[in-house]
């Protein structure tokens, strides 16, 4: 390694780990926010089809004529369907008196009132019944609350708000995806660096800046042995002088001079620009 720093453009350095994880967490807040969003409106859908579904093709007129025939219907069957006693075996069938009997129970004061009640009680709640389901179209209606039925309009926008939101929140859960991907690559290298496992960390930046990926490595074996203390004027994995590690054209010069990622990373870039020769001039020939 040549004690003279080499200067060339500078590349952006990485987006650290720890705003990656802080992007993963705020976009999984927007997430969790649009998908609530989506809920309800979906809800709001689904009620307003309802409404219009009920009050669009089943009017309330039509509603309490259906009740009051039910109504009718079901007295006529109490009135009807009642079965004729069945007389026992040995037991005189009360029902067959004699005529003046018949006559003598239908004057009596006390059975003719108990009729006549009964007979008025039952056509006092028939009254009621109907009398409340028509006062339902009547004037007693205007103190019920006003039921806002949906237009066909109010629910074809609804379903665009839905469209609106469902594609929304694919867009953030793709972003919540590509994040948390990143971050667990991020953790994959952090670890493979804190082992010293060089080789995928090699393969990964050769590819990113398109070297051969055998001779990074087979430079760094001739520079370090793969030891990333080694060294005392000139330091790390590829054997840089501290000034130079730590000139403008080294993206990642604010990293350790010791930190393993970043030196292959460097290196990588340093190759890719064209400055092996001048940098490693004795070993650079030999891996390459």
């Amino acid at each position: 390694m040549t004690a003279t720093a080499v200067l060339a453009p500078t590349a952006s350095a990485d987006t650290s780990t720890a705003e990656l994880r802080a992007k993963l967490r705020s976009s999984r807040k927007a997430l969790r926010a649009k998908r609530a969003r989506l809920k309800l409106v979906r809800a709001d859908l689904a009620a307003a089809r309802q409404l219009f579904a009920l009050y669009a093709e089943t009017p309330l007129e039509g509603v309490i004529d259906a009740v009051v025939g039910d109504e009718l219907s079901l007295t006529d069957a109490a009135l009807t369907d009642v079965a004729p006693l069945t007389p026992i075996d040995g037991v005189a069938d009360d029902s067959a008196t004699d005529e003046t009997a018949v006559a003598d129970a239908t004057d009596d004061p006390a059975v003719s009132d108990a009729t006549a009640d009964a007979t008025v009680a039952d056509a006092t709640v028939a009254d009621a019944t109907v009398a409340a389901l028509v006062d339902v179209t009547g004037t007693e209606a205007d103190a019920l609350p006003e039921v806002l039925v949906p237009t066909a309009d109010d629910i074809a926008a609804l379903e665009r708000r839905v469209n609106r939101l469902k594609a929304s929140a694919r867009g953030w859960r793709q972003r919540v995806e590509d994040l948390a991907r990143r971050v667990r690559r991020r953790e994959r290298i952090a670890a493979w660096n804190r082992r010293g496992e060089w080789r995928p960390l090699i393969k990964l930046a050769a590819r990113r800046y398109d070297v051969d990926a055998g001779a990074l490595y087979r430079m760094m074996i001739y520079e370090s042995s793969g030891r990333r203390f080694a060294g005392t004027t000139y330091k790390g994995l590829f054997q840089y002088l501290p000034s130079t590690w730590e000139a403008s054209w080294n993206p990642w010069r604010g990293a350790s001079i010791y930190n393993g990622w970043a030196q292959i990373r460097a290196t990588a870039y340093a190759i890719k620009r064209g400055y092996g020769p001048q940098m490693w001039p004795s070993t650079y020939p030999r891996a390459f």
